[in-house]
């Protein structure tokens, strides 16, 4: 997704720097993503979003959930496939140390 976002048009990239910023992406991830400078972000970051780009906005928010969402069901799936195979404890203990640093990534709009 990270390329397609570079190929949106600036008042697209506008509110998608709005949308991350606001869901508690850092400036410097959001540059990486849209590729703008993350001054610009922090100056987009300040601005409302305008009545036409609402819609834009929220189907936006939506996608990048996904995107977290689909994120976390790999990993689940991954500790699934782990566990049955090993059938130890100190595997589990570390998938789900490891989920939860992901999780708390995530909630810090770190990553996605």
């Amino acid at each position: 997704m990270t390329n397609e976002l570079t190929q949106l048009p600036p008042p697209e990239k506008n509110v998608a720097a709005k949308v991350l910023y606001r869901m508690g992406w850092g400036s410097r991830k959001i540059e990486s993503w849209l590729a703008i400078d993350h001054s610009t972000v922090i100056r987009y970051a300040g601005e409302e979003i305008s009545e036409d780009k609402r819609q834009f906005a929220t189907e936006f928010e939506a996608a990048v959930q996904d995107m977290r969402y689909e994120g976390l069901a790999r990993i689940y799936r991954r500790i699934l496939e782990i566990v049955p195979k090993e059938r130890r404890l100190d595997q589990l203990v570390r998938a789900g140390e490891y989920l939860e640093g992901i999780s708390r990534k995530i909630n810090l709009g770190t990553g996605v």
